[in-house]
């Protein structure tokens, strides 16, 4: 009867050393998938970004090309009816745009947002 004992608690001790086995082994194996999908999806998030970004600076430089190329002379540039009515038209046509502002070259002047 004790022979019998004996390689019971054998076997119970051998699945329980080939179960925890098991238990570290898919352990490990989660991880590391989960490792490499985070990784994965920093790259997948940071080559997004670098897309948007160089998008939405193209469409700036298209945006602002276009109105500079709406103001024909200094004198259409310094009348701020013409040269507001032209920004309205873009916020309108565009409205993503949040704030476009005025510059001048000349010394005593100021930005101005329009």
């Amino acid at each position: 009867m004790e022979a019998k004992v004996e390689k019971r608690t054998k076997f119970s001790l051998t699945t329980k050393m080939k179960f925890n086995l098991q238990i570290k082994l898919l352990f490990l194996v989660i991880g590391v998938v989960i490792s490499v999908l985070v990784i994965l999806l920093f790259q997948t998030i940071a080559r997004e970004r670098e897309i948007f970004q160089t998008s939405f600076n193209e469409k700036a430089m298209i945006l602002a090309l276009a109105l500079d190329a709406g103001i024909g002379s200094r004198a259409e540039l310094e009348d701020l009816q013409k040269l507001q009515s032209n920004i309205y038209k873009f916020k309108w046509l565009y409205p993503e745009l949040v704030k476009i502002s005025k510059r001048s070259n000349s010394r005593g002047s100021k930005n101005r947002s329009l």
